[in-house]
């Protein structure tokens, strides 16, 4: 009987030894998936491909904002451009379009910005000596010599910064206006959002207009390419020319210099595009 109550004994605790065992071994696997879904941190450089014509282009991810949809995380992530400074808040991309980013590639990083970048870009930037509004007069440029800037470069892009909480500085500069003549602004230099009228919209489209005449639309929200195109302003109509189909649509502008709304109305739609800042796209 003792060695019945014994050999029990035993089999219970092997049992109860199993259960736990196979359930550690579940959560470790529940957490390395869930890690594995997140490609990139915020802070770390990438570079991203965003249409043919800007091919690759030095990135740095910034983190989600709350409105970004929860399910295509780990599938799309939230880069601040350089070369759209003004989008403080970042555009969500496709991981798809996105690789680890080249410490040479950092060199087109501007300069001077300005604007203040997002809180997850400073660590890089200060690493590369660039300046913005907040520290314009410390200016770190110049006490940095071009080596340790190369040296910076190359120790960032094999070892990202950490991640950073978010914070509210990731919000565009509501105090920057275009420059109005008349009664239209001046769409060189430029960068608008699109509004929409469905309260569900998932993308929401940015209008660059470059300065060379280029006319470039990237998706806020879920990235998958944007489009691109020509643009010409005659009197107050603005000429928009897709290069995917040759196809022209000519709008008429009006212009809400208090709430900063642009509406672009033809004889099928209103576009309404808030000002967002300046961009330097070429």
């Amino acid at each position: 009987m003792y060695l019945q109550r014994l050999g029990l004994h035993c089999l219970t605790v092997k049992v109860i030894s199993s259960f736990f065992l196979a359930m550690a071994f579940i959560a470790v696997f529940s957490l390395s998936a869930w890690c594995s879904g997140e490609r990139y941190k915020p802070g770390d450089v990438i570079e991203v491909f965003r249409n043919n014509v800007n091919g690759w282009e030095t990135a740095i991810v910034v983190p989600y904002l709350s409105s970004d949809f929860p399910a295509g995380r780990g599938n799309y992530c939230r880069v601040w451009i350089p070369t759209m400074p003004t989008i403080t808040e970042g555009v969500e991309i496709t991981v798809k379009d996105t690789r680890p980013g080249q410490a040479a590639n950092l060199a087109e990083i501007p300069e001077r910005f300005s604007e203040n970048p997002p809180d997850a870009a400073l660590p890089v930037l200060k690493a590369l000596g660039r300046t913005w509004p907040r520290n314009r007069t410390s200016s770190p440029q110049s006490a940095v010599s071009a080596g340790t800037r190369a040296t910076a470069a190359r120790s960032l892009v094999s070892s990202p910064v950490s991640p950073l909480p978010q914070t509210n500085n990731n919000q565009a500069d509501l105090s920057s206006k275009p420059v109005v003549l008349g009664s239209l602004p001046q769409l060189p230099g430029t960068t608008w959002k699109q509004l929409s009228d469905r309260k569900t919209a998932v993308v929401v489209p940015l209008h660059l207009f470059c300065r060379s005449g280029r006319w470039e639309v990237v998706r806020d929200n879920f990235v998958g390419g944007g489009m691109m195109g020509s643009y010409r302003i005659e009197g107050s109509k603005l000429i928009l020319k897709s290069s995917t189909d040759g196809k022209s649509d000519t709008y008429s502008m009006s212009y809400d210099a208090g709430q900063k709304l642009l509406l672009l109305t033809n004889n099928s739609v209103t576009l309404r595009l808030l000002y967002r800042g300046t961009t330097e796209c070429k």
